[in-house]
This record gives structure tokens, C-alpha cells and sequence, in this order.
């Protein structure tokens, strides 16, 4: 620990302060906690009896939450610049989601988990060769900020940006995050991993396990070079996004950005983020929305099923050791290998308590079969299974997956719009890292909120108890405005949707002129206006989506 951790750690919130006083909060929310993620030191922790451990991701979570709900626009207070007309229409009410499935999760992992494990395991578990201390009702707080205090993020970010405005400006600000912290990257590659020995002293993790081969496994401010890769390769994502849907004569911006960054990240020596790039961008640039939405659910399902996976003995990443020794890398193929194993072997021990898992204190390693340092847990899920059951697991994994999940299930009743597409695809890239690695970030929480909000304004366009096809309706009309004509796959029966639709919210039905015949395509120009993000809430392009800021006549 040295003077310039703590001075960067404690100033923090100052800094974030003046973001918030002069951006707006839309801006400000994703630009502060990118910020901290990027350049407060990863290994600083001081504890605190009872209270939560300062650290970097609380400091992150408890300054953004604070500064958004004082800086939240509010009707009675408009002052330039802080306040701002687009959150103040997109924002949801309440801290805590609408959505029935997230508040059972977060109950879940905030109260049932916690009781549930302490109370499951009060005995030591006493070996010939090891003894393990049994939990106390303290464990029970210190689990309770170990899991809460992160959902701070994804709370926040549920509440300013689940609107169309605030799924772009994280999509945007994940870009130019990733395109800043090239940068030192490029350096630590030339250079070797010293930034933080530099600035912070020290090296954050193993210095072995980021030599690879001639070069160096850059690290910068991260606690290890895969956290670091993973990043590079979700800025990659949010790149290629920008590209499919940006104007012909800006296009190239885009482009250049995400040639950088796939060159940074093939530098980076990290293959497996290099993989998921691989597969993951053509998926955006080249696939429908409704495609990549399937994609990121069932990425999603598959992350969620794999302990169940794993417990009755399958092997589903049995094939990527061979293709790995295949491709040139006999040194990796035999580590993913090792990694399998231990896998297995952990699974069956978790399994002996499957509803609250084994706590902590490396309860949940199997010191029967040798060692108590024997066995190595890399990846996210394997820790949260073991120490923390079924529930804890499932509560946890749920916040990241569900909402991937609820998007592809109700993309034909929603419209969703490429920013939310891309942003549920990059989501799921991150959970397919949380497999082999244990690389839950700000950023995770951070846009797995922003599609919670999106799910919660879904809901918001449609009158309540109006069924699907009514819903679909009276949020496209909200979206193109009331004299718009309704899609083609909508004029069949729009008469009898728009008069349900009126029945049930009470409103006055009003009379549509029938098209004529099928919408005269747009070409040139007005055709690329019309798929644009970069459009101003005023702008005609920004309510193409019916994800954009509900209006609130007639409600």
C-alpha cells in the first residue's frame, strides 16, 4: 500500500464531482464509472469493522449511486447544465426494478444467500492435514456488502439508462473508454507491465503469467491482463456496433477505431477474448437484431445450465483443448486442460451442498482430495456455485442473463433497437468469459442495468393488461407519433388492435387514414438519417426506436 493509492482512492469522489457538475447525467453516469475502472488501483482494500471494505469497485459504486440521485433532474429544479430534459423523460421511478424476476434475485442475494449459508455451515470442517474455521453471523454482513454494494451500479444504471438515449451513451462511451485506454496498453506491450509498479508500486497479480512467448501481457490498472483483454475486446463490440449503423461519410471513424482495437487486442496475447471477438463481431455487423438477440440469449442459458452441465459429467469446451493444440499452442491446450479437471473435481464437491454452497475461508475446495492451495477456481461461476449454491448462483448469474433472456423472448412484441442489441451481445461476451475467468467488472454491472431499464421501458410503452399485439401497437404509435401509418405486418385488423388498445386505457379511439399501399422505401440519404443513433431527442431520427423516452400525455 503506498501514499498514491490512497490519494487517488480518496480523492475519487471530488473528481467524479466535477464530471457530474458539468455533464450531462446520461453522460456522466457511464463517463464516471468507466473512469474509476480504468485508473483506480485494483489491489488497495482497507476494512473497516461492520462497515463495507473501501476499495476500488465500492468506491466506484457508492460515489456513482450518490452523485446520480443528487445530480436526478427534477421538475422544480431546472439549472443549466446539470439539468437534463432527456434523463428526466427517460428516468424510471424507484431505485429498485419493476421487474418481479430482478427484485427476487436481488432479495435472494442479499438476504436468503447470506442467512442461508452461514446457518448451513456453522461446523469446521476438520481434516488430517487441514482444518477450516465454520461460519458466524458476522459472515452473514460481510456477505450482505460483499454482494450489495456492487448492485449500486446496476441500479443506478437501471433507473437513468434504460431509456434509447442512455443504451447509446453507454454503447458510446465503452467505445472511446476502450479507444483511451489503447493507449498505456500499447505501452505496457512495448514496454512490459510497469505502469502500476510506476504509479502505484508494486505488480497487482503473478508477473509469470503475463510473459507470453517474446512479448508481454499488458495490464495498466486492472488486477490481471485477462480483465484487461476482455475489455479490449467489449470496446471491439461496441466499435463494430457504431460502424453498422453510422452515416456513409462517418463510417470510416468507425472503422479505423475498430481496426485499432482488434489490433490492440491480437497484441494483447489473451486468446481467449480474442476468440469471442472473433465470433461475436461478425454476429453484430452482419445479423439482424432479432438474430443477435438469440445469440445473446442463448449464450446466456448456456452459461446459466453449466454447473448442471458440469455435475453430470460433460465436458463442452472438451474440443477447444484439441483445436488449441492444434492451432500451435500445446502450453495453453494442456492449462485449459488442467482447468477442466479441476473443474470437475470441484463441481462434485459443490454439489454435496447444492442449495447454499460452501461459504467461504476455501470451504468450497476439496481438501479431501489433497492440498487446501491443490485446486485452482478461475472462473466466476465455479467460485459463486461452490461457496454459494444454487441460489446464490443463480441469483447472481440471473441479473446477467435473465435480461438477455426477456430481450429475444420478447423481441417480437418490443421494438429494440441497435444499440440495445449490441449492448445485450457485448453483455454476453462477458458472461462467456465468466466461464474460464472471473471477470465481473463495473462494466458488467453497468450494462446489465442499462438492459434491465430497457426491459422496465417496454413495459412503460404499453397500457396495462393491453394484450401483445395492442402493446406492439400503441408503442410504435408513441414511438412514430400518432398520425404515423402502423407497419406492414401491422395493417392486417389495426382497426379492431387500435380500438382494444383504446378500450383499455380509456382513451378516445381516433380515426387513421388506411394506406394506400406499402411505404415508399427511403433511399440515399434519408434512409441513412433514419438508422442513426447520433440524433438529438428533438430530432425526427430519435423516435424511430420506440425505446426513446415515453411521453407522458394520456397517462
Amino acid at each position: 500500500m503506498t501514499g498514491m493509492e490512497e490519494l487517488v482512492i480518496y480523492t475519487f469522489p471530488f473528481v467524479a464531482y466535477v464530471i457530474f457538475a458539468t455533464t450531462k447525467l446520461l453522460h456522466a453516469i457511464p463517463a464516471t464509472a468507466l473512469a474509476g475502472f480504468m485508473l483506480l488501483p485494483p489491489r488497495y482494500a482497507f476494512n473497516l469493522p461492520v462497515l463495507p471494505t473501501i476499495d476500488k469497485e465500492n468506491v466506484i459504486a457508492l460515489t456513482v449511486a450518490g452523485l446520480a440521485l443528487a445530480f436526478a433532474p427534477r421538475t422544480e429544479r431546472v439549472v443549466a447544465p446539470t439539468f437534463d430534459h432527456v434523463a428526466a423523460q427517460e428516468m424510471l421511478p424507484g431505485l429498485l426494478p419493476r421487474e418481479r424476476w430482478a427484485l427476487v434475485c436481488i432479495v435472494c442475494l442479499v438476504l436468503v444467500m447470506p442467512f442461508g449459508t452461514v446457518l448451513t455451515n456453522r461446523s469446521p470442517v476438520v481434516l488430517p492435514n487441514a482444518f477450516v474455521t465454520g461460519l458466524t453471523f458476522y459472515d452473514i454482513g460481510n456477505s450482505i456488502w460483499i454482494f450489495g454494494l456492487p448492485l449500486l451500479i446496476l441500479l443506478t444504471a437501471r433507473k437513468f439508462l434504460g431509456g434509447e438515449a442512455g443504451q447509446r451513451a453507454v454503447l458510446y462511451a465503452l467505445l472511446l473508454a476502450g479507444l483511451f485506454y489503447s493507449l498505456p496498453t500499447l505501452l505496457e506491450i512495448r514496454l512490459s507491465p510497469q505502469l502500476h509498479n510506476w504509479i502505484y508500486g508494486g505488480f497487482p497479480h503473478s508477473w509469470i503469467q503475463h510473459l507470453r512467448g517474446s512479448g508481454f501481457r499488458p495490464v495498466v490498472f486492472q488486477t490481471h491482463g485477462l480483465i484487461l483483454s476482455l475489455f479490449l475486446c467489449m470496446s471491439l463490440l461496441a466499435a463494430v456496433a457504431c460502424l453498422r449503423v453510422a452515416d456513409f461519410d462517418r463510417r470510416w471513424v468507425y472503422a479505423v477505431a475498430a481496426g485499432h482495437l482488434f489490433v490492440v487486442l491480437v497484441l494483447s496475447k489473451s486468446l481467449g477474448a480474442l476468440m469471442i471477438a472473433l465470433v461475436l463481431a461478425p454476429l453484430i455487423m452482419l445479423c439482424s437484431i432479432r438474430t443477435q438477440l438469440l445469440a445473446a440469449a442463448a449464450i446466456a442459458i448456456f452459461v446459466t445450465t453449466y454447473p448442471a452441465v458440469r455435475g453430470a459429467g460433460a465436458n463442452p469446451f472438451g474440443t477447444v483443448a484439441h483445436v488449441v493444440e492444434a492451432a500451435g499452442q500445446p502450453s495453453r491446450a494442456n492449462s485449459l486442460r488442467y482447468r477442466l479437471a479441476q473443474e470437475e473435481l470441484l463441481t462434485r464437491h459443490g454439489w454435496k451442498k447444492p442449495l447454499f454452497g460452501w461459504g467461504g475461508f476455501g470451504r468450497a475446495i476439496d481438501l479431501e482430495s489433497g492440498s487446501r492451495h491443490a485446486s485452482v477456481r478461475d472462473g466466476l461461476w465455479l467460485i459463486t456455485f461452490g461457496e454459494r449454491g444454487v441460489v446464490g448462483f443463480l441469483a447472481y448469474f440471473g441479473l446477467f442473463a435473465f435480461p438477455l433472456i426477456l430481450l429475444a423472448a420478447r423481441s417480437r412484441r418490443i421494438e429494440v433497437s441497435p444499440a440495445t442489441a449490441a449492448l445485450a451481445v457485448i453483455l454476453a461476451a462477458n458472461l462467456l468469459d465468466l466461464i474460464p475467468n472471473s471477470g465481473r467488472t463495473v462494466v458488467t454491472m453497468l450494462i446489465a442495468g442499462a438492459l434491465i431499464g430497457r426491459l422496465e421501458h417496454a413495459r412503460q410503452t404499453a397500457p396495462a393488461g393491453a394484450t401483445p399485439a395492442a402493446a406492439l401497437l400503441v408503442g410504435r404509435e408513441r414511438a412514430y407519433g400518432r398520425s404515423a401509418p402502423p407497419p406492414a405486418r401491422a395493417r392486417a385488423g389495426v382497426g379492431a388492435l387500435r380500438a382494444e388498445a383504446s378500450i383499455r386505457t380509456g382513451a378516445a379511439p381516433r380515426a387513421h387514414p388506411a394506406p394506400a399501399g406499402p411505404p415508399a422505401r427511403a433511399r440515399g440519404p434519408a434512409r441513412r438519417a433514419s438508422a442513426t443513433w447520433g440524433a438529438r431527442p428533438g430530432d425526427v431520427r430519435y423516435t424511430r426506436f420506440p425505446a426513446g423516452p415515453p411521453t407522458t400525455d394520456g397517462e
